[in-house]
């Protein structure tokens, strides 16, 4: 081929690739667009994720030191009030003083028990005579009785010796009547003479009439024991009526002896003693002051202050950990001092969630009952799980922490422990190595795509 002609050949397809290149920066663009438009819609629907600042769950500290408010109270502490009315005699211990137990501390004045004390001893005497003049006729009664028995015995042994005597006598009269009659038979065959018959008949009627004699005696010692019966009857009545009057009598004696005694004891009532050793911390009265048993002022208020003792409220979550036998450390004024639990309520408080727990300390001139002290307590216990107080989020039902798996939040349900400022213990609902979102929001839903920072 020739030169020429090849020249006009590139010149054509020179042509040819610029035509080829304008149409395709063209036609492509256009035919794309559409697509192009309908995904920018796309991105311009779809919210971008939130931002949000995370934190990782950890693990605290397995020993806790509780410091709890608490306000010193003495070991033994009371209020001594008037058990009877009357004036003050006299007070013998002021503000501060100790006192041993059982010390007369103060007496009053009640002019009118005296008297009563008196008539009362008086009448116990007059009771305890007329116990003693029951009790001889008691004795009196009863010898009389023991006579009447004695003569109801002797007319039985009379009973008994006069039927034995007429047994006998009856005996004699039979054999007399027989004889009369063998003698009347003879009598009248002739063989006896009418003296001799006479006779027999004589001896018959003799005893005919000691049989009679006998019985007539039987009937008598009968009514002689039926006498001495009623004698006995009437005088066992009349011992037991004396005892009677004798229990009567030893009643009456109690009583008087008792009234004594309760007019003895409203007169001990008016000395005011101490019930145990310890120092006088208020004094609310004066010589010559009347004094009112049921006043609601107290006359004195002890207390004993050779040990002291502190109440401390120990929360919830640290309440099974707490036990008898436990150290304590007890600030005041910048002091430390040193003390021991020594008890438990071992029932929570169902109003504030917490337990009484009860601390002893050793008498100190730095501590006083009634200071406000700070107890400390290292309890040593299953480590709590952590977060950021701000990523609690409160509801009506729960009280939730947001959690962020794979960059969408998960709300889950905690229980919460001690706040400890910046951070709060999660009992339950939550593990150590969970991401949480540090700041919550109420806004925050479950599902919600968010970008950490």
């Amino acid at each position: 081929m020739k030169t020429s002609e090849i020249r006009p050949l590139k010149l054509a397809n020179w042509k040819v690739s610029i035509l080829l290149i304008f149409l395709l920066g063209v036609l492509v663009p256009v035919g794309l667009s559409p697509l192009k438009a309908d995904q920018l819609r796309q991105n311009q629907a779809k919210p971008a994720p939130l931002k949000v600042k995370v934190a990782t769950a950890h693990l605290g500290d397995q020993e806790e030191t509780l410091d709890l408010p608490a306000t010193v109270e003495a070991a033994q502490s009371t209020q001594l009030f008037a058990r009877g009315n009357g004036y003050v005699e006299g007070y013998y211990a002021d503000l501060g003083d100790q006192v041993r137990a059982g010390q007369l501390i103060a007496r009053l004045q009640a002019n009118e028990l005296p008297a009563r004390l008196s008539q009362a001893q008086a009448d116990v005497v007059q009771a305890g005579a007329d116990v003693h003049q029951a009790q001889s006729d008691v004795t009196r009664a009863r010898a009389a009785l023991l006579q009447g028995k004695a003569e109801v015995a002797k007319a039985r042994a009379d009973v008994d010796q006069w039927r034995a005597d007429l047994k006998q006598r009856q005996h004699e009269a039979d054999f007399a009547r027989r004889s009369d009659g063998r003698w009347q038979k003879l009598l009248d065959d002739g063989a006896v003479s009418i003296q001799e018959a006479d006779q027999r008949r004589s001896s018959l009627l003799t005893s005919n009439a000691s049989v009679d004699s006998a019985r007539q005696r039987i009937e008598a010692a009968n009514a002689q024991v039926q006498a001495s019966q009623a004698r006995v009857h009437s005088l066992s009545s009349e011992v037991g009526a004396a005892q009677s009057r004798v229990d009567s009598a030893q009643a009456r004696l109690e009583a008087r002896r008792a009234q004594v005694d309760q007019v003895a004891a409203e007169i001990d009532h008016l000395n005011i003693r101490a019930p145990f050793t310890g120092i006088i911390t208020e004094r609310n009265l004066e010589t010559g002051q009347l004094v009112e048993a049921g006043a609601k002022t107290p006359l004195f208020r002890l207390a004993r202050q050779d040990r002291l003792r502190v109440f401390v409220d120990v929360p919830q979550s640290s309440a099974a950990e707490i036990h008898p036998g436990f150290i304590a450390y007890v600030y005041a004024n910048g002091a430390k001092h040193t003390g021991q639990l020594v008890r438990t309520a071992r029932a929570l408080d169902p109003v504030t969630r917490t337990l009484r727990s009860e601390v002893h300390l050793k008498s100190s001139l730095a501590l006083a009952p009634g200071m406000h002290v700070q107890v400390q307590l290292k309890v040593k216990r299953r480590a709590p799980v952590l977060v950021p107080t701000s990523s609690l989020l409160t509801r009506s039902d729960a009280t939730l922490v947001a959690t962020v798996q794979q960059g969408e939040v998960q709300l889950k349900p905690v229980t919460v422990g001690i706040d400890r400022g910046v951070e709060v213990e999660i009992l339950d609902g939550l593990q150590a190595g969970q991401t949480v979102v540090a700041t919550a929001r109420d806004s925050l839903a479950n599902g919600q795509k968010v970008e950490t920072k």
